[in-house]
């Protein structure tokens, strides 16, 4: 944008310029003293915020190279679409104008490992040094960079040698930034101890041993909203606490020294749940009861979601032994608070049945042709996706597999409804 816009800027400046000195008079009474200073077009910041980016003072000379200068601290940040300015010169003074148009979206600025003051305070000393900085940053311009170099400041104000980066956040799979992350590296920030606010007794004696291998690591925001998530709140689904949620994390720097901190991750436990019934809709390859019996979870139990969905995965695994390759079950919760009760109910979407197709074996022909006269899949057959593992014992008993490395891949044909499978045998 600064490229786009600052030779505009410097085209409007001479032209007014030039309209104040036409008068040969005006020329020797007017004054390049600058005597107001104002920004106007924006919604996100007041005058004053953006009267101190521009970075002019009052009383001092206003020339054109230092009002353009000006121009370009606020286009070079990437905050605005538009940045344009104007002066008119009198004999008192020079009244200067600038005129923005704030950026529609900005992002949310994580600072992941930044430990040696609290987030809030990290933010007003940003602030300090980049009035613009909002907690949050546009996605073109200098913003994002110039913040990595203010951080590495104030590390250094705090006698951290350190390097900071920054990174686009965006989701593995792709798709838009969802927010720049900022990590401090070349130092160390490890985990001394970990807390959790909120939990009653016996589930912070469950999640200490958890906890534990966690400690020593380097402390990351990251890493442990990923640790919340994916290795503590299973402790609450698996005991009837189904709506439990972990809260950022919270830290405190306990040794300067060696940056290590305390870290607190609260909870809210919320209710604890029994089970009180299982239905099932969608469903006709398989009758209820014969899907009911693959679960674990029995009526008047704590509720336990990491079972069930286990549970769910064997019966997509059953699906596919009657050629139901694309089957899917998702279960829907009913909470009934009064009586600190859940209810499930299953929907089943069974997908189309396939049959099977080819047979392909790599790696050894005396093993192909044993196998071709033992294999009882034939093509047209429902397919079993359990078939191969029940097939390699007997065909073990025919030909020596020791040593051998086996592997199978199953090919979905959507249009044929049918199934390829290519064996492999290859030496270990």
């Amino acid at each position: 944008m600064r490229f786009r816009y600052l030779p505009i800027l410097f085209l409007v400046g001479v032209s007014l310029w030039a309209q104040s000195r036409s008068t040969p008079q005006k020329v020797l009474s007017n004054s390049s003293r600058i005597t107001e200073i104002r920004v106007s077009g924006s919604v996100r910041y007041q005058s004053s915020e953006l009267v101190s980016a521009v970075g002019l003072k009052l009383g001092e000379d206003g020339t054109e190279a230092a009002m353009n200068a000006g121009a370009e601290r606020l286009a070079s940040s990437g905050m605005f679409t538009d940045v344009t300015f104007s002066y008119v010169s009198f004999p008192e003074g020079t009244r200067v104008e600038y005129k923005v148009h704030d950026v529609d979206t900005l992002f949310p600025a994580r600072f992941d490992n930044f430990v040696w003051m609290p987030r809030a305070e990290l933010v007003r000393a940003l602030q300090q040094k980049r009035p613009l900085f909002v907690g949050e940053v546009p996605d073109a311009g200098e913003m994002s960079t110039r913040l990595a170099e203010d951080v590495k400041v104030i590390l250094a104000e705090k006698n951290v040698a350190a390097t900071v980066s920054v990174h686009p956040l965006a989701p593995q799979d792709g798709g838009k930034i969802l927010g720049f992350i900022y990590k401090v590296e070349g130092v160390r920030t490890p985990i001394r101890s970990i807390e959790f606010p909120g939990a009653d007794p016996e589930m912070a004696a469950a999640l200490k041993p958890v906890a534990a291998t966690r400690i020593g690591s380097d402390y990351t925001e990251a890493g442990l909203s990923t640790f919340a998530r994916m290795d503590l709140l299973p402790e609450y689904l698996t005991r009837g606490f189904l709506r439990a949620r972990f809260q950022s994390a919270e830290f405190t720097l306990t040794e300067a020294a060696s940056n290590a901190v305390v870290v607190r991750l609260p909870v809210q436990e919320g209710l604890r749940y029994k089970q009180a019934g299982v239905e099932w809709s969608g469903n006709s390859a398989f009758t209820a009861k014969e899907l009911a019996n693959v679960l674990n979870g029995k009526d008047g139990s704590w509720a336990n979601l990491v079972q069930l969905d286990e549970d769910l995965g064997r019966i997509r695994k059953v699906y596919g032994t009657k050629g139901y390759m694309e089957a899917r079950l998702k279960a829907l919760s009913a909470y009934d608070d009064s009586s600190r009760t859940v209810s499930f109910r299953i929907e089943v979407h069974e997908g189309s049945q396939y049959h099977m197709g080819t047979v392909r074996v790599e790696g050894s022909e005396a093993i192909e042709k044993k196998l071709r006269e033992l294999w009882k899949l034939r093509a047209g057959d429902v397919f079993d996706s359990g078939y191969f593992q029940l097939f390699l014992p007997t065909l073990g008993q025919h030909v020596d597999l020791r040593g051998l490395r086996i592997g199978m891949n199953q090919s979905v044909n959507r249009e044929s409804r049918t199934v390829d499978i290519v064996v492999r045998f290859t030496p270990q």
